[in-house]
């Protein structure tokens, strides 16, 4: 073999090899550079993707707030300004009959702070609907009262329910008693209140609370008016002290 053969051999085995290795660089910068994007990218993304909010309603349900145009505050605080008509002071000492209440409530019942306070102002609503108004501390301790320290939890707004009924029935009686009234006279009237006045205190025989109303100066008919209107009930001519009837309450 020649030397001219020998040198375009050797030459040519030396672009090869260059060319062999220009294109392992190349391939090897080529994957690193793609790696390097991609680890950019998730960089970038973890960067830019938004950590979870915290849900300020939750907060608030856990805290028992109340959020209102000129700030939060907690749930007897409200209870107590709705009452009041205005916004009381932070620190006055109304607003514990309110949180006691609640407490009890939340005790007795399955219901929240914020969901006893609604269905107390819910409740207040409805009864001035029939003519029946009562401050929402008057309302949230007839519904404590009305729940035994033993009774199993309730739904306070099944309770509530009840309240309203029995309320507003209450109120139509003793409106209608009103009504009753006015043709009667001043001594039958008189007479009446004579009579819830004794029974409040003991009982007495339907003859026996007639004798002794016109003991007190009543004629017959005005001492007969007052027993026949005092609104107890009657068994055998027998006149039985209210707390006594099953339907008193």
């Amino acid at each position: 073999m020649s030397k001219k053969m020998i040198s375009i051999l050797i030459t040519g085995i030396a672009l090869i090899l260059l060319f062999s290795f220009v294109l392992a660089c190349g391939g090897t910068e080529g994957e690193s550079d793609v790696a390097n994007k991609e680890t950019i990218t998730e960089e970038k993304e973890a960067v830019e993707e938004p950590e979870p909010e915290l849900s300020t309603e939750t907060e608030n349900d856990d805290e028992e707030l109340i959020e209102t145009e000129t700030g939060t505050y907690t749930v007897e605080y409200i209870l107590a300004s709705l009452d009041y008509g205005e916004p009381i002071e932070e620190d006055d000492p109304i607003i514990d009959e309110y949180s006691v209440l609640l407490d009890s409530l939340m005790e007795k019942t399955n219901n929240n702070r914020i969901s006893i306070s609604d269905i107390t102002v819910t409740t207040s609503e409805l009864l001035a609907d029939e003519g029946i108004y009562m401050s929402l501390l008057d309302i949230l301790r007839d519904l404590n009262d009305s729940i035994p320290e033993e009774s199993p939890k309730l739904d306070l707004e099944e309770v509530a329910a009840a309240y309203v009924v029995l309320l507003e029935a209450n109120y139509k009686e003793v409106k209608e008693s009103a009504e009753e009234l006015e043709g009667a006279t001043l001594g039958e009237k008189n007479a009446l209140q004579e009579a819830l006045d004794y029974l409040d205190y003991t009982a007495f025989s339907y003859s026996g609370l007639i004798d002794q109303l016109k003991y007190e100066g009543y004629s017959h008919e005005e001492a007969a008016y007052g027993v026949d209107n005092c609104g107890a009930g009657f068994a055998g001519r027998i006149l039985i002290h209210p707390v006594f009837l099953p339907d008193y309450w």
